[in-house]
């Protein structure tokens, strides 16, 4: 399973930057079908591995959330498509989690500082000179996401998590039109608002 949000880091304003790669973290945090702390043991329930099998990526246009499920039964696909549209459409975005999740993102940003993330920042600046993709790496700014509130990352999620900007992919052994009744039935109800 694969749901496509169409938002990265050049959707973000400059005092949002990293707020996309924030919300990727935030949303396996807390939300509708999932307490706190919930979503590795809900997973594993499922038979995947937290990291290899269920994970996310964001880049500068798109924020890509992956499950992978060994031994996919109706049963499991069922609460897979459910945790998937609770985790998209309604996370709990509270300052509590914010102060949860905002450490692990800036402790990535410190990993990425090295060379390899200063070879992708001069190789960005040169080949797209100019252009915003050259200063927008989807990590973000540390001023930016020490200054973010649950208010703020409300509101950008508000603004981009939207059906309109989703696309599900459902791939396996299994019949089309059961994961397409399954994706209309978890995130068919899901209405944006504005």
């Amino acid at each position: 399973l694969r749901v496509v949000m169409d938002v990265g880091s050049l959707y973000e304003m400059e005092s949002e930057r990293g707020y996309s790669h924030l919300l990727e973290h935030m949303v396996f945090r807390q939300s509708k079908y999932l307490g706190d702390g919930e979503a590795i043991r809900a997973w594993q329930r499922l038979g995947a591995t937290f990291g290899s099998d269920t994970n996310a990526e964001t880049g500068f246009t798109q924020t890509v959330y992956k499950i992978d499920l060994p031994e996919a039964t109706p049963e499991k696909l069922d609460e897979s498509f459910r945790l998937l549209s609770g985790m998209l459409t309604a996370p709990t975005l509270s300052a509590a989690n914010l102060k949860a999740d905002l450490p692990i993102v800036l402790a990535e940003m410190r990993d990425n500082a090295g060379a390899q993330g200063r070879v992708t920042e001069t190789v960005l600046g040169t080949l797209y000179a100019g252009q915003p993709i050259a200063r927008r790496q989807p990590i973000g700014t540390a001023e930016a996401l020490n200054a973010a509130t649950a208010d703020s990352v409300r509101a950008y999620h508000r603004r981009w998590y939207r059906p309109d900007r989703t696309v599900i992919v459902a791939v396996g052994d299994a019949d089309p039109q059961a994961l397409a009744a399954l994706a209309a039935k978890w995130f068919g109800p899901w209405k944006a608002s504005g």
